[in-house]
């Protein structure tokens, strides 16, 4: 495309341009509560035109499935339902959307697409923004060795970025080679005002191991810079939804097709979006429990075998592994199988966290 419309921040860093990947717009986050095996939940997004056009984002695992769609309407359809019960567990999905319907009162508005037709900049929904970097502390917190014989650290850090505001979290795993796998949080929610704490776990057989950093971006709740000029859009209801003075999130791909084997195999997938620059990433999470009672009906005890989905990241290529935590004898008897979280068919964000002083680690 020889025109088109591109936007620059006042440090002259490009947030909106007709080449840039569409996907920033936030849509809204669906936390689904525990519900009888079987049931399904129909969610509606009338101005997005088709499933095909959601992005969906696991943020906290818990005992559903979901499946995107068409209405005969051609608006996006999200079919999600319970395939196990379990209380007090919910899951939570980040609905961000690559193309919306913009409609505008008295024909009003202005919203931009790039040239493959996705939404970079939306009067709908809000454009994420970057709010802030964070680092672990060094020190773990916990420290204990994994069924198979991992080290298995958790560091933790505190921070009060993004009052009020929905928040996402990216994380820059170091490129290593090693026997080294991260899980990390990935989502803080509107009501978490102050001080709040964010947990990486590494599970490792290396001697050492290097700490990712963290970028937190706010999805919603967009304040306007002091920017004097620049480009502000609000939506209907005078919501902000971009301003050009703030560091709206700029997104180098969106990668789907993303699998855990819960064999304990590595699944790898080389994504030329991790191949270049300083890339930082969402981790979707997985658990999984299992208690088989002895076979001996006199036996009261059970075999109780807990797993952990956990991420790395080894050049261009991305890589996942389930490692079992726990494997041990419990003096009860259950036939037990949970799973918290889909093993396949999961999406991965990838930015450039250069723009938001990553390091390369």
């Amino acid at each position: 495309m020889s025109y088109g419309l591109e936007i620059l921040r006042n440090d002259g860093t490009k947030i909106v341009s007709d080449t840039m990947p569409g996907g920033r717009c936030f849509v809204q986050v669906l936390t689904l509560a525990t519900q009888t095996l079987g049931t399904t939940s129909t969610y509606t997004f009338s101005n997005v035109p088709g499933g095909e056009s959601l992005r969906l984002y696991t943020m906290k695992a818990g005992m559903h499935s979901w499946s995107t769609g068409t209405n005969l309407s051609g608006q996006a359809v999200l079919n999600v339902t319970a395939y196990g019960t379990f209380p007090a567990i919910q899951s939570r999905l980040l609905v961000f959307a690559v193309k919306t319907t913009e409609s505008f009162s008295n024909d009003i508005g202005i919203s931009l697409v790039n040239d493959q037709g996705e939404r970079t900049v939306s009067a709908l929904y809000p454009c994420s923004e970057f709010l802030g970097k964070v680092t672990l502390n060094s020190t773990p917190t916990t420290t204990a060795t994994t069924a198979d014989g991992y080290n298995w650290y958790t560091h933790d850090l505190s921070t009060s970025l993004g009052a009020n505001r929905t928040r996402f979290i990216l994380w820059n795993l170091p490129s290593n080679s090693d026997d080294t796998w991260y899980a990390g949080d990935a989502y803080v929610s509107s009501g978490t005002s102050g001080s709040y704490s964010l947990q990486m776990q590494v599970a490792t057989k290396a001697g050492s191991y290097t700490l990712p950093e963290g970028f937190v971006f706010g999805l919603d709740g967009i304040s306007a810079s002091s920017d004097t000029y620049g480009v502000r859009i609000y939506d209907a209801g005078s919501s902000l939804t971009f301003d050009a003075g703030l560091d709206h999130m700029v997104i180098k791909a969106i990668e789907q097709g993303i699998a855990f084997d819960t064999s304990g195999a590595t699944n790898t997938y080389t994504l030329s979006s991790l191949g270049s620059g300083t890339p930082a990433y969402s981790l979707p999470p997985f658990y999984s429990e299992r208690w088989t009672a002895d076979p001996n009906p006199l036996n009261i005890s059970s075999h109780v075998v807990i797993k952990q989905g956990f991420i790395k990241r080894d050049g261009s290529d991305y890589k996942t592994q389930v490692i079992t935590l726990q494997d041990y004898t419990e003096d009860s008897r259950k036939n037990i199988n949970w799973t918290w979280g889909v093993t396949s068919g999961l999406v991965v964000l990838v930015v450039n966290s250069a723009l938001y002083g990553g390091t390369n680690l």
